[in-house]
């Protein structure tokens, strides 16, 4: 199966309606986001703000998956330098980049979709400058994100209990980009 990775634009107008479809699936627990339309809303200025990074996989009858990355806000970089500050190798810059989010499909998964869109994504953050991607696994290292970046280059730095909405626990990783 050919798989087409697409950057900040969907291909079709209605496929923003599958972005967040997919999101509000994913995500409306721990967001605590009640409508697919506040989703819309959400995802919209990530395909419109070209400082934001959204890769979407095509396959040939539509998406199949999604990822969505940014610089690190406010509260996050707290959340990070505390983390990064367990490891005295490290050093939190501000210029890093944030892994909100990578969905594949169920029916599409364990064909190499995700390590493509992570890999296209590092791409996109090394061209910028980013010497840092970090992401907070949902729900820790039984996430189904940990494993696949962890197994890409990620180190987990912590995992914190209650650190989404719904009380799930989250694990920090990083990938250095400067190496």
């Amino acid at each position: 199966m050919a798989i087409e990775l697409v950057v900040n634009r969907v291909k079709n107008p209605s496929d923003l309606d599958w972005v967040a479809e997919t999101c509000f699936k994913h995500f409306k627990e721990p967001n605590q986001v009640s409508t697919k339309e506040e989703y819309r809303e959400m995802v919209q200025p990530w395909l419109d703000d070209q400082t934001l990074g959204t890769i979407i996989a095509y396959d040939e009858e539509g998406p199949v998956g999604l990822a969505l990355y940014r610089s690190n806000e406010l509260q996050e970089n707290e959340i990070y330098k505390d983390a990064v500050g367990r490891f005295p190798d490290l050093k939190y810059e501000e210029s890093s980049k944030s892994l909100e989010a990578i969905i594949v499909e169920e029916n599409h998964r364990r064909q190499g979709i995700g390590a493509a869109m992570v890999a296209k994504m590092v791409e996109e953050c090394k061209a910028s400058g980013a010497p840092q991607i970090y992401a907070i696994c949902w729900k820790g290292p039984v996430g189904d994100s940990y494993p696949l970046l962890t197994k890409l280059g990620f180190r987990c730095l912590a995992t914190m209990e209650k650190v989404y909405c719904d009380g799930s626990t989250g694990s920090i990783v990083m990938k250095d980009l400067t190496k």
